[in-house]
């Protein structure tokens, strides 16, 4: 009975020495949570646009290649997932922002273990797919992350398996960087990826139109223009869009009433400067008269980056009161009116995308009719008439005197 009793023990002994030796690695391979470590696992989408840019309908959607470092390679999108996507909401202006939080993705990844996965880190590398939102106005941000996943083991005891332990990004040498050896990496708290929209502005029109009094104006006085633009800016380190150049032309037109159509009647030259943001008539100014407008982006040669500002002055039109308004995106923009006859007017707005855009100056013709040319100046009228009755007086009073005069025999 000893013997049996003994060899139980010996028997128990052994099992329990196994067991335990299980239990160990397991224990030893485990990483408990740790509030440390870093959960770097936010994915940032930035559309910067300049003013008068919105996103169009259907919103700009956006993909993002992850690329396994091998020897440990993981697909994602994982498990027959879509691509990895954010979509920026149609309408959205200035400085556009979504973001997607990738812990779900590694989540998955650690409940169904592809290939056997194990206790350690996982790495990808992250970028955006050039092109993928299929808009020809939008510029990529080419930056590449480094993204590293470390998986831990779960105790037995607590249910077994592969969680996630720590989330880690790092920049990545950029392609022109000037010293390629000495890149040192940084750590990041999110992978942020800037993009920028600048499409083409909608047409842009000078337009000059005689009201009041017009009858009695001369509709063919040209009245003179002065005018700048400038091209929208974005802060550093984006790169900002420029104005056609170094020179480039618009088109002046009117509308032809007998034919029924417009026709053009002349080009206005204008010069860019050296970089790109400014750019005014070549000439320094140029003329329009009543029913033309000048115009720009009709063409490809004219086309003006959206967000581009104007400045357009009438230059003191002789006998002319001149008023304007200011048509941005089809909505209203600033009104105004010279402080009097031949004062010159000075009106700006901004350039958008959509919508017709406008700087439409009238005129109205100083105009005196003829009795009010008498009232306005009847205090004049009265004087002088005064003094013609008086001279009238005088003289007949000298010549009675004259007459009766005796005559020397």
């Amino acid at each position: 009975m000893k013997k049996y009793f003994n060899k139980f023990v010996l028997t128990f002994a052994l099992s329990l020495l196994l067991a335990v030796g299980a239990a160990v690695p397991a224990m030893a391979a485990e990483v408990p949570p740790d509030p440390e470590l870093p959960m770097s696992t936010i994915l940032r989408k930035t559309l910067e646009m300049p003013e008068g840019v919105a996103v169009p309908e259907g919103g700009l959607t956006f993909t993002f290649n992850f690329a396994p470092v091998a020897p440990n390679a993981i697909a994602i999108p994982h498990g027959g997932a879509g691509p990895v996507q954010i979509t920026i909401p149609a309408g959205a202006t200035g400085s556009a922002t979504q973001f997607i939080d990738l812990t779900g993705i590694f989540s998955q990844i650690a409940t169904d273990q592809p290939d056997n996965l194990q206790a350690g880190p996982r790495e990808w590398i992250v970028t955006e797919v050039a092109g993928s939102s299929s808009n020809p106005d939008v510029t990529y941000d080419t930056s590449s992350y480094r993204l590293i996943v470390h998986f831990r083991n779960i105790l037995p005891i607590n249910g077994g398996g592969i969680s996630v332990a720590a989330v880690e990004v790092w920049t990545m040498e950029p392609a022109d960087y000037p010293d390629p050896g000495d890149y040192e990496p940084t750590k990041l708290e999110e992978m942020h990826f800037i993009n920028e929209l600048y499409p083409d502005a909608a047409p842009f029109i000078v337009s000059k139109t005689i009201d009041d009094n017009w009858e009695h104006a001369d509709l063919t006085t040209p009245f003179t223009f002065e005018a700048t633009l400038t091209a929208p800016v974005m802060p550093a380190p984006l790169t900002s869009p420029t104005l056609p150049g170094p020179t480039f032309t618009a088109e002046i037109f009117t509308f032809d009433h007998a034919a029924e159509t417009t026709v053009s009647v002349g080009t206005v030259g204008f010069t860019t400067s050296a970089d790109g943001t400014t750019a005014t008539p070549t000439a320094g100014s140029f003329q329009l008269r009543h029913g033309e407008w000048l115009s720009f982006g009709h063409t490809a040669a004219n086309s003006l980056p959206a967000g581009t500002t104007f400045i357009v002055t009438e230059v003191e039109p002789e006998d002319f009161t001149a008023r304007a308004a200011v048509i941005e995106g089809g909505a209203p923009g600033m009104t105004g009116t010279a402080a009097g006859v031949g004062y010159s007017l000075t009106m700006s707005g901004t350039i958008y995308a959509d919508g017709p855009n406008a700087a439409d100056f009238t005129n109205d013709f100083f105009w005196v009719p003829i009795t009010g040319l008498v009232l306005n100046n009847l205090p004049i009228f009265a004087l002088a008439l005064a003094l013609i009755a008086v001279l009238l007086m005088l003289s007949s009073r000298n010549r009675r005197r004259i007459e009766e005069m005796p005559v020397a025999a």
